[in-house]
């Protein structure tokens, strides 16, 4: 397998070749009896290719190569002596060159004239099936306390040698006596207690043997342990050791015997039938193993777990699904060759069989092809799994936040969250409406210890047994894990993957199209996005919708459902409230008084703004107007917080978005009593020429509080850097993309996120202009990639100063931010036919109007 990867299609390769990879590839022609002029040529092409790139990886790799080819070939090792003097680059690249002239020959069909011309393979001393019994690890019944009972061992010893003299002379003066080879290789053996592995009695052998026998410098040996698994016939490891330490082992096991369902025929879908696994593999070159060396039996039980509870029509798909799980069981294996035979395949055969190699760029450096879909590379020993989200008790969205947060605590990776949508109970139409949802998770747990820990979260948010398909708390289960089909019928909780019954439900496909639309079904054989367009449309259409309190606050409460918004429904108003002294709209309008809440000018404005129709209130203590003056978070933290806990003591209700890009103000916000965030800064803290240290990241608090987050694109000062490579529309989509990629990964979910494209924030007149036409274009799913797919747009586009240099023409001269209300009703208005959902104004009375008649014109249908 090596000698097959590391030879290159033509001389001088894209790539060097290390000094291991020449030894490895020596070693492996000798191991499968290859010729020698074949191990020339994998040499000789890794030596090219090395020196060609111009950079040699060893300096003693001439050395190497002429050393290996005299091993191999020691009739004919003057033809390449010349490579040990070639010390020079030019000089070794003019070798090479002449020593691939001589072996091409090979690769044109003269093979057999060179090797029968004086090449013969190397001879052998060969001792098969030595029988031994020694105290190394654990047999196939594992009991504490006895693990050290002696247990039957097979062993293969060969020993290269040259065997011309004592063939000559017929006596062994000259030579080692098989005889003697197995009585070091018994003495080594029965030493009880000192080799606690396979690994360690290989390299106890070698040693043993070199010791003994000065002409010795490698040993090949294979050490079987007939008594390891439960249901195979033999486990071990074959091992080359030369004299000096380098050693190379490959990992097998024998005719693991196991039942299953695998077959075409409709027949063959009825009962199990036998299959017969045989596997080896070889592990990553830094795995460090411990002293009682590689554990078989934990490798063995995962691939029995899954093909006992596997259901493939071919022998082709569970071979490559064995392989899958093997690379992926958290064991560092390199790579690995799966034979899987049917013993009842064929009447007049013993068995049909497929054997396959694979290592895990074979499915893609993300592992399987779900977690490619997902954009999504798996840490080693991980899997990826697909869970649905459901509940239609007591406040649905505190409820399935609270599931997320109980698997978080248990080490699951929550990878990427769908959308939440209200839907109308699919089987018993008398319950209340479900809130559904999707997410992707990372884990290392096996499906039925997945489902398993699904079963205590739901038992523990207060889950009852009800009827089938009835109401429930929490609703977790698993749709896919990896890319795996399995069906679990015994056991506590019954298990099928994927699930039976996703092709059906609307309320699982659609959450399933917002973070994996293009994902092949594995057994349906059609995406996600055909099964969904496949389905009859509903009687009733699910409703996308978002909280609107933080649903992990300490304080929220699950008992009865809070408000939510339904997106699509209507164009939500945001109320801008200012209480800065310098914006560049308001500034100093709308001071907070404690000392006189009833006048407090803030106060006002929000009693106001709600009688006038705000749906939210996004209050602010920090402007951004170009040659503003920086406050410190304190000074901040004291003109938010007061207003938030003025309004809710004043009775007001409605949802509070707190304006600012610092974590420590969000955070005494939320706790204060508001509802949002908005960071105009997505996410990225102060500005890099703030004084003012940062204590965290707005991220972390997001995720803590579970709270919805406007995240809007910027850059540096409002005023800066207003040229983009390209569109104005594709640079906001590629920099807001990368930092809604970074919240989603630190596990904010998708629904409790809104995208702002920054009116007015490092955009010329003419890229305002552009964001305004192709609002939409922002977040579509085919232009604007995974992260920003199908997000709800804020639009604040309110008095921008772009409307100013619209407004002012030839004359230069700037209007003032109150009297932009018409530029500003128009440019609102394009914002709702381009998509906006939420528009962020000032003048909130005169705004609704303009937003109700567009919403009539665009979002009613009549």
């Amino acid at each position: 397998m090596l000698a097959r990867r590391i030879l290159p299609g033509s001389v001088g390769g894209a790539r060097g070749v290390e000094e291991t990879e020449v030894k490895g590839a020596f070693k492996y022609g000798k191991i499968f009896d290859l010729r020698w002029v074949r191990t020339a040529v994998i040499i000789v092409d890794a030596i090219t290719t090395s020196i060609t790139n111009t950079n040699p990886r060893s300096p003693n790799l001439p050395e190497l190569a002429s050393r290996s080819l005299s091993v191999a070939a020691p009739g004919n090792s003057a033809k390449f002596e010349t490579i040990r003097t070639a010390t020079s680059i030019d000089g070794m690249v003019s070798v090479s060159r002449a020593v691939w002239t001589h072996v091409r020959a090979l690769r044109l069909g003269n093979h057999r004239r060179m090797v029968t011309s004086g090449t013969p393979k190397p001879d052998l001393i060969i001792v098969d099936g030595l029988s031994i019994h020694t105290t190394l690890g654990a047999s196939h019944w594992p009991r504490p306390g006895i693990e050290q009972k002696l247990q039957p061992l097979v062993l293969n010893i060969t020993v290269p040698l040259s065997l011309t003299q004592s063939g000559t002379a017929d006596n062994l003066d000259e030579s080692v006596s098989y005889g003697s080879i197995c009585k070091v290789a018994e003495a080594c053996a029965s030493q009880k207690g000192k080799f606690s592995s396979v690994e360690s009695l290989s390299t106890g052998l070698a040693e043993a043997c070199f010791g003994a026998f000065k002409s010795i410098h490698e040993v090949q040996s294979v050490i079987e342990k007939r008594r390891a698994l439960l249901h195979a016939k033999g486990a071990g490891v074959k091992s080359v050791r030369l004299r000096g330490g380098t050693e190379t082992q490959t990992y097998f096991v024998r005719e693991l015997e196991l039942s299953t369902i695998i077959g075409l025929h409709p027949w063959e879908r009825v009962d199990k039938q036998l299959v017969r696994i045989n596997f080896e593999w070889t592990l990553d070159p830094t795995t460090t193993l411990p002293l009682t060396g590689f554990d078989f039996r934990n490798l063995v039980a995962q691939v029995s777990d899954f093909t006992l509870a596997s259901s493939y029509q071919t022998v082709e798909s569970l071979a490559a699904a064995i392989a899958q799980v093997a690379l992926q069981a958290g064991q560092r294996i390199d790579e690995i060759t799966v034979r899987v035979g049917k013993p009842s395949a064929l009447m007049m055969a013993d068995t049909a069989a497929v054997q396959i190699t694979r290592n895990l760029s074979d499915f893609g450096l993300s592992g399987p092809a779900l977690g490619r879909a997902l954009e999504y590379t798996l840490p080693k020993g991980q899997h990826v799994a697909i869970l649905a989200l459901g509940s239609n008790m007591g406040d649905r969205f505190v409820n399935i936040e609270r599931g997320l947060r109980a698997l978080e605590k248990e080490g699951i990776k929550i990878v990427d969250t769908s959308y939440l949508y209200e839907t109308k109970a699919m089987y018993h139409e008398e319950q209340a409406a479900f809130v559904n949802g999707a997410c992707a998770i990372s884990t290392s747990l096996s499906p039925a210890d997945l489902i398993a820990l699904l079963k205590r979260v739901e038992s523990k948010l207060g889950r009852t047994p009800t009827f089938r398909n009835g109401p429930r708390v929490v609703d977790l289960d698993i749709l896919f894990y990896d890319d795996i089909s399995v069906n679990i019928t015994e056991g506590e909780f019954p298990l099928q993957i994927p699930h039976p019954r996703i092709q059906e439900r609307e309320f699982v496909l659609r959450p399933l199209c917002d973070i994996i639309p293009a994902y092949t079904h594995p057994t349906e054989q059609k995406s996600v996005r055909a099964l969904l367009a496949a389905l009859s449309p509903a009687e009733q259409p699910m409703h996308r919708v978002m909280p609107l309190i933080p649903t992990a606050h300490p304080n929220a409460s699950a008992e009865t459902q809070h408000p939510y918004w339904i997106w699509g429904s209507k164009t939500y108003l945001m109320a801008t409230l200012n209480t800065t002294p310098d914006s560049f709209s308001d500034g100093g309008d709308n001071i907070h008084t404690p000392d006189t809440p009833e006048t407090s000018p803030a106060l006002q404005y929000a009693r106001t703004s709600l009688e006038q129709g705000a749906d939210i209130l996004d209050i602010g203590g920090y402007s951004t107007r170009p040659g503003a003056a920086a406050v410190s978070p304190e000074a901040e933290i004291a003109r938010v917080v007061p207003v938030v806990q003025a309004i809710r003591q004043d009775g007001i209700q409605v949802p509070i978005s707190v304006d600012t890009f610092r974590a420590d103000v969000a955070r005494a916000a939320l706790s204060a009593g508001a509802n949002w965030i908005n960071d105009i800064r997505a996410g990225r803290g102060d500005y890099p020429t703030s004084p003012f240290p940062q204590s965290e990241s707005m991220f972390a608090v997001a995720h803590e509080f579970g709270c919805p987050i406007v995240m809007m694109h910027s850059r540096e000062q409002a005023t800066d850097n207003k040229s983009y490579a390209s569109s104005t529309l594709d640079g906001v989509r590629q920099e807001l993309g990368a930092r809604v990629a970074a919240a989603l990964e630190s596990g904010i979910r998708r629904w409790n996120i809104i995208a702002d494209p920054g009116y007015g924030f490092s955009k010329s007149v003419s890229g305002n202009l552009e964001l305004v036409r192709n609002l939409k274009r922002l977040v579509d799913p085919v232009e604007a990639g995974r992260a920003l797919s199908n997000l709800p747009i804020l639009a604040g586009t309110s008095r921008k100063s772009y409307l100013s240099s619209i407004l002012a023409r030839g004359s230069g001269t700037p209007i003032p931010a109150k009297e932009r209300e018409w530029a500003t009703a128009a440019a609102v208005t394009a914002c709702i036919q381009a998509g906006a959902d939420i528009v962020r104004v000032h003048n909130v009375e005169a705004m609704r109007d303009v937003v109700s008649v567009a919403d009539r014109i665009w979002r009613v249908k009549e």
